[in-house]
């Protein structure tokens, strides 16, 4: 009897202990759709179950219309990292950051002009992606980002992959902002350039369908339709601005991504700081509402 009990009670601590979560390995990455031409990454890390969740989310996002290369690239990037704390640059000086928000990661396409809602904000819990607008730099392109940089006063959108830092009080647009740094050779200045998030009524549908009808009045080209330019930071419609920026606080990851230079930003030992996708490029004229926007911006810097 004593030991049918010892038996019993043995079988029960079993039966409560809890199911040890599964524990992958990179190679499980090149076992999934769009990962299995994947090399072999130089530091090993493990992806935990959660992990395997979102990047089973993969196939759709996708057919959400989320660019393939885009996805693989920022999340190796967040496997790699998710849950450490980097050091980034700001201003002249280091300083760190915690990437802890794992339910929300941004990637902007500017392969797409800026008509298009071409930032996707992926919520890597429930497979639900936001489709936005999202402005370029004023000398990255008219509709069209073809020119980007990570140099000071270049006034040009950055590629690559930045993480969000603090929330504060833009006086240029009185609302929240929110401080993005650079993670990689193309776009480390983001800090120093003052590359943040915020909101603008030229990142709005209206600005788009208020320059289509003075391009139809005038046959101007500067009033050729688009969204308003910013000094190469993430401008967003006044409408949603706030709430992406609430989804994204804490720490999470933004991708800024073109198709093409893709091994511009991989390369960053032997990058340019300019990467021209079109070297005709024309930035275009500016309208009289950016040029009081551009004059604001320079005020309050």
């Amino acid at each position: 009897m004593v030991r049918f009990f010892i038996f019993f009670s043995f079988i029960v601590i079993l039966c409560r202990a809890p199911a040890q979560e599964p524990v992958y390995q990179t190679s499980d990455l090149m076992e999934m759709p769009h990962f299995q031409d994947l090399k072999p990454m130089e530091v090993q890390h493990k992806i935990n179950h959660q992990h395997i969740l979102i990047l089973k989310k993969l196939d759709f996002f996708i057919k959400q219309g989320v660019p393939a290369i885009a996805l693989r690239r920022a999340f190796e990037f967040f496997f790699q990292t998710y849950g450490k704390t980097l050091r980034v640059k700001a201003t002249d000086q280091m300083t760190t950051l915690n990437f802890k928000n794992d339910r929300y990661l941004g990637i902007v396409d500017y392969t797409q002009p800026s008509t298009e809602k071409r930032f996707y904000l992926l919520n890597l819990k429930t497979g639900e992606v936001e489709k936005h607008y999202v402005s370029h730099g004023r000398f990255s392109g008219f509709n069209w980002a073809q020119s980007f940089s990570n140099d000071l006063d270049s006034q040009k959108s950055s590629l690559g992959i930045f993480i969000t830092g603090e929330i504060y009080k833009s006086r240029t647009f009185q609302s929240p902002a929110m401080k993005v740094y650079g993670l990689e050779a193309t776009n480390f200045n983001a800090f120093s350039r003052s590359i943040v998030i915020h909101q603008a009524d030229y990142a709005s549908p209206q600005f788009i369908e208020n320059l289509k009808q003075k391009f139809q009045q005038t046959n101007e080209k500067k009033y050729s339709p688009r969204l308003g330019r910013s000094l190469g930071c993430f401008a967003f419609d006044p409408e949603v601005a706030q709430q992406i920026i609430q989804k994204l606080r804490g720490g999470a990851l933004i991708y800024s991504y073109v198709k093409g230079a893709e091994k511009h930003i991989l390369e960053s030992a032997q990058h340019q700081n300019i990467i021209r996708i079109d070297p005709s490029l024309d930035p275009g004229e500016d309208t009289e509402e950016e040029l009081l926007q551009i004059t604001k911006d320079n005020k309050n810097k």
